[in-house]
């Protein structure tokens, strides 16, 4: 197999992983419509531009997609957006390249959001600037595999200077368009994500009713309702352990954790809640703890985990109150948030009760 089919089945691999990464992360339809909007967005400036040779605002736009909703989504913003305007600037070889390299600069802005949870001005124009220059390797690289000819480091370096300009060009334009519009959109793109990130499925009105029914009819709601609604709560646990957001839903951390609060109010351990299989809600936890990363979904974890009587602190070989210790922002809040911030503080103080008993 010769070097350039070699490139060509590792692009082919990124791509269809890339997509299936997107489909398996099952994103709710807000993300669907967001990513198709934000797709839209980046092929309408790269049209508009189009004058103006890779001055572009694509790339920051699938940047700031990225950063504000996650690696899957925003590398599905950037391969969209590579595949549908080709449609206007013509279809070729090159098309799954640039595919790739624009996916790509949507996981350079969630690795952004790893390390910078509110990041500046200067900070998103940076990486802005370090994508576009990324995207300029892999384009220039994929000259030699699409046209032939030796793989050499000075055939590649050749291409490289012949292209200086238009790299140049792409990485200023990258952070002009960064410093001019990046904060206002990725503070848009967060309140966005913020306001769909709950949801009120079929499991989660149980867990509503476990919560309210209590202060709604004091001295008889926990016999009459709550317990109700905690049966029911139990009979939709999954073999897995997990709850979904129906009885025949896949299991999510974020719904089994929110399960587990919900049992913990109506005064059940989800510890001693086993499905048919023999798992608890902590079990299916435990092992999904690669679900767990924004702000909230650490506090809502350490609450759960804390009312269970399990140690957030050591839990599947993670330590979530560090974790979510080193995703507050320099002004003290979580994710700029009221309420993510409210949530983090009561699950800090709960680990914090722990640590003091």
């Amino acid at each position: 197999m010769s070097w350039q089919l070699t490139s060509f089945v590792i692009l082919a691999v990124v791509l269809l992983g890339g997509f299936a990464w997107y489909e398996r992360s099952r994103p709710p339809s807000q993300v669907v419509a967001l990513v198709a909007a934000l797709a839209a967005l980046a092929i309408a400036g790269r049209i508009a531009f189009a004058a103006f040779p890779n001055v572009k605002p694509t790339t920051d736009i699938v940047v700031f997609a990225g950063y504000a909703l996650g690696p899957a989504p925003g590398f599905a913003v950037g391969a969209f957006a590579g595949l549908v305007s080709n449609f206007w600037f013509g279809q070729g070889p090159w098309t799954p390249w640039q595919m790739a390299g624009w996916g790509m600069c949507g996981l350079m802005g969630a690795g952004l959001a790893l390390g910078v949870r509110n990041a500046g001005r200067l900070s998103l124009a940076a990486v802005c600037g370090l994508a576009g220059i990324a995207y300029g390797v892999l384009l220039n690289f994929s000259l030699m595999a699409t046209y032939g000819g030796d793989l050499s480091l000075e055939r590649f370096l050749t291409l490289e200077a012949r292209a200086i300009p238009f790299d140049v060009a792409h990485v200023v334009g990258n952070i002009a368009f960064a410093l001019l519009a990046g904060p206002a959109m990725v503070r848009m793109l967060t309140r966005f994500r913020q306001r769909f990130q709950w949801r009120t499925p079929v499991v989660a009105t149980a867990i509503l009713a476990i919560l309210l029914l209590p202060s709604l009819v004091p001295g008889t709601a926990r016999a009459a309702g709550t317990d109700e609604a905690a049966n029911w709560l139990e009979a939709a646990q999954n073999s897995d352990g997990g709850f979904g957001s129906s009885p025949s839903s896949d299991s999510s951390a974020a719904l089994t954790s929110w399960a587990m609060l919900g049992l913990e109010a109506a005064g059940r351990n989800p510890l001693d809640v086993a499905s048919a299989g023999g798992k608890s809600p902590v079990d299916f936890l435990r092992g999904h703890l690669d679900e767990v990363s924004s702000p909230g979904d650490l506090a809502r974890t350490i609450v759960a985990l804390e009312g269970a009587g399990a140690d957030p602190r050591s839990f599947g070989g993670k330590d979530l109150v560090s974790a979510l210790l080193k995703r507050r922002a320099a002004n003290g809040s979580y994710v700029g948030w009221p309420g993510t911030t409210s949530f983090s503080v009561i699950a800090l103080r709960a680990a914090e009760a722990r640590s003091r008993g």
